[in-house]
């Protein structure tokens, strides 16, 4: 079993770095002055502009975060590593890419059937081969991710991951549903029916708008699991999994919105609801992992002296 895991955990890490190195060679290219993947008039005129400039820079970073948190899930110091550092890198990562993996690809197969072309309609300059490269990365890195942290966290979390997530005090259920209830359902409308006036706007194509239907399922989804505690103790790494996904992405999805914005301008009504479901899916999160403790789940006939001595959090 070890062997196994050892060796899934190479492939996954081997795979995250064939995700990384052709986005961040391509970025770092655009960075210096290339016009590759480029149409004449984008790399003229756009490609040096201060947001873009910054944008590219962030997304390298990011990149490379991602790489650096893939090490750390396969080496056995990060094990030492602070639980919540690792939890906040994972997060991101996983709030970030969760949309793109679940909902481009049946938005690509069903834009395909439709519209008979596998693009994202305005490619804003951009070849469309360089689309493709950059979000079949996007998928790649988000699986292999996803495989090192769920190997990671069954070694390090076995035991909190047998028991289903804790509900959040009512108090704090009704402070923070209202704001990752209507920003997902508004993503969902927006998913469906198309940006109109409020939405993001530049996001009129099947695939761009399937992203947004996934946003807004994971993110209902992520709210609504510690609510059911029947259907949670069936399942309890599923509802763990199902929790983490959503809430992160329902944490994510709307700063990236906000800074992604077409033209650089946010519509008031996205980033208004970014910001609130963002407050409201992170508190709601942290609550549900500050009652993930081991002394919340150990047997009632446990000594006094064993609840004492995994007093310390879970997520440490």
């Amino acid at each position: 079993m070890k062997t196994s895991s050892a060796r899934l955990r190479m492939v996954a890490f081997s795979a995250v770095i064939l995700a990384v190195l052709p986005y961040v060679t391509l970025k770092v290219m655009w960075l210096m002055g290339s016009t590759l993947g480029l149409t004449p008039g984008l790399a003229s005129n756009h490609m040096q502009d201060p947001r873009l400039v910054v944008g590219n820079a962030i997304t390298i970073g990011l990149e490379i975060i991602a790489l650096g948190l893939a090490v750390a899930l396969i080496k056995p110091w990060g094990r030492r590593v602070p639980g919540w550092l690792v939890l906040l890198t994972a997060g991101g990562a996983t709030g970030l890419l969760a949309p793109v993996l679940l909902g481009l690809p049946p938005g690509l197969i069903l834009q395909l059937l439709v519209d008979g072309t596998m693009t994202t309609g305005d490619e804003g300059g951009i070849r469309q081969w360089v689309f493709i490269v950059v979000y079949s990365s996007f998928g790649l890195l988000a699986m292999a991710l996803a495989c090192l942290f769920a190997i990671y966290a069954g070694d390090r979390w076995r035991r909190l991951l047998s028991h289903q997530p804790q509900r959040p005090p009512l108090r704090l259920v009704l402070a923070c549903s209202p704001g990752i209830v209507v920003f997902g359902t508004a993503m969902i409308s927006w998913g469906v029916t198309g940006p109109g006036d409020t939405g993001p706007q530049g996001l009129t194509s099947i695939a761009q708008r399937t992203p947004l239907i996934a946003t807004g399922i994971l993110a209902l989804l992520g709210w609504a699991v510690p609510l059911l505690p029947k259907l949670m103790s069936l399942h309890p790494r599923a509802a763990w999994l199902a929790m983490w996904t959503g809430v992160a992405t329902a944490a994510l999805q709307g700063p990236a919105h906000i800074l992604l914005a077409h033209g650089g301008i946010g519509e008031p009504i996205v980033t208004t609801l970014a910001i609130i479901a963002t407050l409201s899916a992170s508190v709601y999160g942290l609550s549900v992992l500050s009652r993930a403790h081991p002394a919340r789940v150990l047997p009632t006939n446990d000594t006094a002296g064993q609840t004492s001595s995994t007093a310390a959090p879970a997520i440490g």
